[in-house]
């Protein structure tokens, strides 16, 4: 039997999820980094996780991941792509329907 399509979820649109957190400290990069995990290891999902607020929470993980700090914007832990210092072009770069997004904006 052939699968119906979800009108709700069209499978050819980039999914984006946003996570907001009201200040640094509560968790905010902890759950995205949980969420990504999720979506690439059980869920098989292409998945990006995009840092927006500048605090350099990706650069100590990289170091601590990956034993170096290179000068490229994007590294890769566990078939999750992580963007540092996230701006427009590496949330186009990301927007493809076979990619989920995990995008977060701290401090309000």
């Amino acid at each position: 039997m052939a699968k119906k399509s979800n009108p709700f979820y069209p499978s050819d649109i980039c999914r984006i999820i946003g996570v907001a957190g009201s200040t640094h400290g509560v968790g905010v990069t902890h759950f995205c980094i949980l969420a990504a995990n999720y979506l690439s290891s059980c869920l098989r999902k292409k998945t990006a996780v995009l840092e927006w607020d500048g605090h350099g929470d990706f650069e100590k993980m990289e170091r601590a991941c990956t034993g170096k700090n290179a000068q490229r914007n994007d590294f890769c832990v566990l078939d999750v792509s992580y963007y540092k210092n996230a701006g427009q072009k590496e949330l186009v770069s990301c927007m493809d329907p076979d990619i989920c997004i995990l995008s977060w904006i701290l401090g309000f």
